[in-house]
């Protein structure tokens, strides 16, 4: 079976957990406000959208509401129920001390947890709510023989489409290159998007108004794929689907291919081969593992996770050693940081196009090993048992929540960057000085209390539609520390850097989630235990070392006309 799916399921959590920080990041990073109760507007927006979705009543379950409303107008109400929420909640506790703060709205937070969890005539109690059907269930996997299933589909192309435009358009580095490589780039890039997408992105690329020739690109794109859907053989839309779609995934392979080979620039072949050793070393540390470790002899299964633990052991203390010494062993051209970034680029590579195929080459053979490669590429589309090919729900599902993620970016982007977001910012930094300006910093903190909570109740209507049933365990406390570190990691006031820290922090859960499958599964339990130190002593670190991020604080200027 592809890996491509379980890349698809890590987007999903990237995105809902990334608008989630975006949240965060307006309350925490902009305002200020030490918020811990994040969570409880997280789980007052799934549940309401759950509510206001499902039906009058639904046979074994209880709750209230149940008004059968369509999934836009339940998730908008949702999201500015918890704005609301978040508002009232903050009009008697952000008056109080910073550190009383904090202690209010983690209280309020599981009082509303346990409120959920206890009354099962509110929302099922401790049983799951369930019952309701995702949006467009019914129309998928596309194309599909229906009119609707087509108009999805061709949405779903203009989309991809636009993305593929608009990513073109703002590479800059396709004008750097030299003529060789210009061309080459040039070339893959018409290939993948068909023409379509390399002939509008370099009309975007030089004209005033990019989005118009974006916008041109997808709906050409869009309708060309719908009228195919429908006027051509039921037999023939997967052969459509392999073109519209498997074309864009391959783009995304290439495009990705260019903006790492652009993000470490200064790197030469050496640096990408000692990022290579990294992994392959890291790689080596888990040999004694998977030879020895699910041995049936216990000795034998207990010496291999005695090497792999001390053999990782000395691979963290090399780690240590060769940054504390990069002046005499490292390269000139980059630090440490770099080659750990680049042969973190590798062990995906790894780990995708060549862990995966182990189980594929056990069982069927080379063939079945070309196929998986295949269905990995083609990342997009689902391959079915029986060689049928569409989008399945979840791709639909990962296109929906970044569609989503953008809309909040550019949201809260706006908002932060106009005059109110300096308020918040002022805010943050001396709250008697803005008050001496003339602003109400109260009103103030209950408008970001407002919005940071209406865009986690968005996030928790997007949860439901992802779990298509919520119990009171999918929200718990932790959840919030973890937002708090993703916008931290990332670096506070910094909407990207929430993005990136959600990124950081889910590849992070998946890797240890992979080097537990290793284990036997007594020990791989303890491994996912101890994931939650890690992520602890990550914090500590980055708060010592790097306190403002990664990518820390925006700081923006402003041309002021003396005239």
């Amino acid at each position: 079976m592809a890996i491509s799916g379980s890349l698809v399921a890590f987007g999903i959590s990237v995105g809902i957990f990334a608008i989630l920080a975006l949240g965060m990041n307006i309350k925490f990073g902009y305002t200020g406000l030490l918020e811990i109760g994040h969570v409880a507007f997280y789980l007052l927006g799934g549940y309401m959208t759950a509510l206001l979705v499902l039906p009058p009543t639904s046979p074994g379950q209880q709750y209230i509401l149940g008004l059968g409303l369509p999934w836009i107008v339940a998730i908008v109400l949702a999201s500015l129920f918890a704005g609301v929420i978040g508002a009232l909640v903050s009009l008697p506790a952000i008056r109080l001390r910073e550190d009383y703060l904090a202690i209010t709205l983690l209280g309020m937070a599981y009082i509303v947890q346990q409120l959920f969890r206890s009354e099962r005539w509110l929302a099922n109690g401790p049983r799951a709510l369930a019952g309701f059907e995702r949006p467009l269930n019914n129309l998928f996997p596309v194309p599909g023989e229906t009119l609707g299933s087509a108009i999805v589909f061709g949405v779903l192309v203009a989309l991809f489409w636009m993305a593929a435009t608009y990513a073109l358009a703002r590479l800059p580095s396709i004008t750097k290159f030299d003529s060789a490589r210009r061309m080459i780039v040039n070339g893959t890039f018409a290939l993948t998007t068909l023409g379509v997408g390399y002939f509008f992105g370099r009309r975007a690329h030089k004209a005033d108004n990019q989005m118009v020739n974006v916008l041109i690109a997808g709906f050409l794109a869009g309708v060309i794929a719908t009228v195919a859907t429908v006027v051509t053989p039921a037999a023939i839309n997967e052969l459509i689907a392999l073109v519209f779609v498997g074309t864009f995934s391959l783009f995304t392979w290439v495009y990705a291919y260019v903006s790492v080979r652009r993000y470490f620039s200064e790197a030469t072949a050496s640096d990408a081969l000692y990022g290579l050793a990294l992994t392959v070393l890291f790689f080596v540390s888990l040999a004694p593992l998977i030879v020895l470790g699910n041995d049936q002899n216990e000795m034998t299964s207990a010496i291999g996770m005695l090497l792999t633990v001390v053999l990782l052991a000395a691979y963290v203390y090399g780690l240590v050693y060769l940054s504390r010494n990069w002046d005499r062993y490292g390269s000139d051209n980059v630090n440490l940081v770099t080659i750990v970034g680049i042969g973190a680029v590798w062990l995906f590579i790894v780990r995708y196009f060549g862990v995966s195929l182990i189980s594929p080459l056990q069982n069927g053979g080379v063939g079945s090993a070309i196929l998986s490669t295949f269905q990995n590429l083609i990342w997009m589309l689902q391959f079915h048992q029986s060689l049928g090919i569409g989008i399945e729900y979840d791709r639909f599902l990962l296109v929906m929540v970044f569609s989503t993620l953008g809309l909040m970016y550019y949201l809260s982007e706006t908002a932060v960057q106009s005059p109110f977001g300096r308020v918040l910012k002022a805010i943050r930094e001396d709250e008697d000085v803005a008050t001496a300006l003339g602003k109400n910093t109260f009103t103030y903190k209950v408008q970001s209390m407002a919005v940071g909570s209406a865009i986690a109740g968005f996030a928790g209507g997007l949860t439901a539609i992802q779990f298509q049933s919520l119990t009171w365990s999918i929200f718990r406390m932790d959840v919030t520390f973890f937002v708090l570190l993703m916008v931290i990691i990332g670096g506070t006031a910094n909407n990207r850097g929430a993005i990136l820290g959600s990124v950081i922090f889910w590849s992070f859960s998946r890797a240890t989630s992979d080097l537990a499958e290793f284990f036997p599964a007594a020990a791989g339990s303890s491994i996912r235990a101890l994931r939650l130190v890690i992520i602890g002593a990550l914090l500590i670190v980055i708060l010592y070392y790097r306190p403002e991020g990664i990518w820390g604080e925006e700081h923006r200027t402003i041309e002021v006309d003396s005239e």
